[in-house]
């Protein structure tokens, strides 16, 4: 129930995000990277968890590991990319909601 729970609050938090994206808002960059991250590490603590519970079961098995590595790695490369990009840092400049959208 508490996986559902947060998959259905990262695709709403993910819709709130199109928002500020399309309207260039200077707190569209925090929002994303506070989304992904959320989205790792409760990836990683429901997998942990998971193994935890089920312990007869083997469920890290080399596809599920390498999926959490690959979505990682994904993430963080997104993540660097937002910090860092220039580009990013002078398309959002918008302190209001009043954005040009396209």
């Amino acid at each position: 129930m508490l996986e559902f729970a947060v998959d259905v609050a990262l695709i709403v938090a993910s819709f709130y995000l199109i928002g500020p994206f399309f309207k260039k808002q200077s707190k569209f960059p925090r929002l994303f990277i506070a989304i992904r991250l959320f989205n790792i590490g409760f990836l990683w603590l429901d997998n942990i968890a998971t193994v935890l519970m089920f312990q007869d079961i083997s469920l890290m098995d080399g596809q599920t590991v390498a999926s959490l590595i690959k979505s990682t790695v994904f993430s963080f490369a997104w993540i660097m990319y937002v910090r860092r990009s220039e580009r990013v840092k002078v398309t959002f400049v918008n302190d209001s909601g009043e954005g040009k959208v396209l």
